[in-house]
Parts: structure tokens; sequence; C-alpha cells
């Protein structure tokens, strides 16, 4: 069971890597609109958290050194992950998955600190407090409104 877990677990990770594959190829091309579509589809297909992880390798660019240092680990744990399965060694897999999760999971606090501190030095004024909370519940409405027409 553990072993049928385990590869249903690589294979959907493998078809998470081939469609983020997809739209980052889209997305370099210039072709915004049909990465646009293809994002949508590839966000029906996975859970919040992967999401989420999936946004922030699509704009790697804007990601500070230390998050992108974070997911060349992630990326290094997920190679190591693939010859551990194919040397059918499950717990190592296993280990390599939850902490490339970790790593993922560290990269999307980065990010988010990144976005907040963007969003309050972005203006040409000093924002009060009271902007900056307005500017928040404002995203994030605008976020889950985004959130329930891609569902």
């Amino acid at each position: 069971m553990a072993d049928s877990t385990t590869a249903r677990s690589l294979q959907r990770a493998e078809e998470y890597i081939a469609n983020y594959q997809a739209c980052r190829k889209l997305y370099q091309s210039g072709k915004l609109e049909e990465c646009a579509d293809a994002v949508r589809h590839y966000l029906k297909t996975i859970d919040n958290s992967s999401s989420l992880s999936f946004l922030i390798l699509l704009a790697g660019c804007s990601v500070d050194e230390e998050a992108a240092n974070a997911l060349r680990q992630a990326n290094t744990l997920w190679s190591s992950s693939r010859a551990f399965y194919a040397h059918g060694q499950t717990e190592e897999v296993e280990t390599a998955l939850n902490i490339t999760r970790l790593l993922l999971d560290t990269t999307k606090r980065l990010h988010e600190a990144t976005d907040t501190a963007h969003v309050l030095t972005k203006s040409d004024h000093v924002e009060t407090k009271q902007d900056a909370s307005e500017k928040k519940l404002m995203s994030l409405g605008t976020h889950n409104a985004l959130q329930h027409d891609l569902r």
C-alpha cells in the first residue's frame, strides 16, 4: 500500500512539474493569454498548498535570493527523490518529499513577506497603518474572488 501511495504521489508530482514547465515555456515565449489559461487549468488539478508553490515558481524572478535558494534546494531534493524511487528506496523518497514540502512552505512565507514589503513601500507617499490595512483587505478580497472564479 505504501509503495502504491508513493508511486501515485510521485506520478502527481511529475504531472505538476510537467504542467509547470509547460506554463513557464508559454510565459517565457510571451504567450501570456495561453499561459493564463494553462495556469487556470493547472490550479484546478492541484491542492491549495501546491498551487501556491506553483505560483511562487512561476514568478521566480520576483522572489528574493533566500527564497530562490530554497527553491534550488527543493529542486535538488526532487531530483534525489526520483533517484531514490528508481532504486526502490521508498523511505528516502518520502523523506525527500517531506523536506521538499518544508522548503516550498519556507519559500511561500518568504514570498509573502516580500510581497507585503513591496506593497508597503510601493507608493510615492508614506502610508499609514490604516492605508496598508485597507490595501491588504482589498488584496484578500480580490484573491478570494479569483480563487472562487478558478473553481
